[in-house]
């Protein structure tokens, strides 16, 4: 498998998931503005989208940069820095910590875009789950 290189690195951090995802239509933000509300995602999950398998995106012992939907107590969502630390074979989930408040989180794949991870790439994906 193929890594990003540094231009592809650099490119890749001038997107923003946020910006793409709501140019693409997805409502992330709010479930209450999504038509019909939001059904599970990770069922509509299509894994084809993936360039590596799971524990492959571990590639530093210190865990690895990313961004991951976190709910405020609002129930409003937004993309926020985390650090994923290991791979959860039996829960199918990554687990790792919110950079900015080191609470520990379990998430599934369709709600982490890794930092080494085409942007748009991600945005379809995430969009043909929505």
């Amino acid at each position: 498998m193929k890594e990003p290189t540094e231009k592809e690195q650099h490119d890749f951090s001038q997107q923003n998931i946020e910006d793409l995802l709501l140019g693409m239509g997805v409502e992330f933000r709010n479930p209450e503005k999504a038509s019909g509300g939001w059904l599970p995602l990770e069922a509509y999950d299509d894994k084809e989208f993936d360039t590596r398998l799971p524990q492959h995106w571990l590639n530093n012992p210190s865990g690895v940069s990313a961004q991951g939907l976190w709910k405020d107590k609002d129930g409003l969502c937004y993309w926020r820095k985390l650090r994923i630390m290991k791979y959860l074979p039996k829960t199918d989930r990554f687990e790792g910590f919110w950079e900015n408040t080191r609470e520990k989180v379990r998430l599934q794949r369709i709600f982490i875009h890794f930092s080494e991870e085409d942007p748009k790439v991600f945005a379809r994906r995430f969009a043909a789950a929505h």
